[in-house]
């Protein structure tokens, strides 16, 4: 019984996270000159070419965002249609069910409290990364389109004198701005 009440207020939750969430994406075909670069970016393979030019499926958008990062004449923008308004009243027994209910799921899936953790369950953290792997720039090849700078999700790249300047300290490896390079002048480094 507890289980059906947690699962029922993990769906009400969900709906109404929904509900404030943002609106999707949208192209706008005036703009849009057909690149096809956001198509292989979206995760949830909503994006597709119509007439040569993108279209997304709202049904499918997740709304990450990632196609806006790869456009590289920004045809693609978050539509601002404001999402529904939630219901302004709810009966109180309700309220007060879904607030206790919320309550246990959440009771049921946070982790005890530190002070109740014995030394024999604790692990010492040894493990880790000195570095990370940050692209290398061949200038020669680049453009300075900018696509990689905009493609970084962690902002580590900014455009000096034309050329992309990556910042060690930002960069997470995600290789976004290598795969956003139209001449292939960024390159991860080899393991070797």
């Amino acid at each position: 019984m507890k289980k059906a009440l947690a699962i029922v207020a993990l769906i009400m939750f969900t709906i109404l996270l929904a509900q404030t969430l943002p609106g999707t994406f949208r192209v706008n075909r005036d703009i849009c000159i057909g690149c096809a670069q956001c198509v292989p970016v979206c995760p949830a393979s909503a994006i597709t070419l119509v007439d040569g030019r993108a279209v997304i499926d709202t049904e499918k958008c997740i709304a990450c965002g990632l196609c806006t990062t790869v456009c590289p004449v920004d045809a693609i923008s978050q539509d601002s249609t404001p999402a529904p308004e939630p219901p302004a009243s709810a009966p109180l027994s309700a309220v007060a069910e879904t607030s206790a209910t919320a309550k246990a799921v959440y009771d049921s899936l946070v982790s005890p409290k530190s002070e109740e953790i014995s030394e024999e369950e604790t692990v010492e953290a040894t493990a880790g990364v000195d570095s990370v792997a940050v692209p290398i720039l061949d200038s020669a090849k680049c453009i300075s389109c900018g696509l990689c700078a905009r493609a970084c999700p962690v902002d580590a790249i900014q455009m000096v004198d034309g050329l992309p300047v990556i910042d060690r300290n930002k960069c997470i490896s995600c290789a976004r701005c290598v795969r956003a390079c139209p001449v292939n002048a960024l390159e991860m480094p080899s393991d070797e």
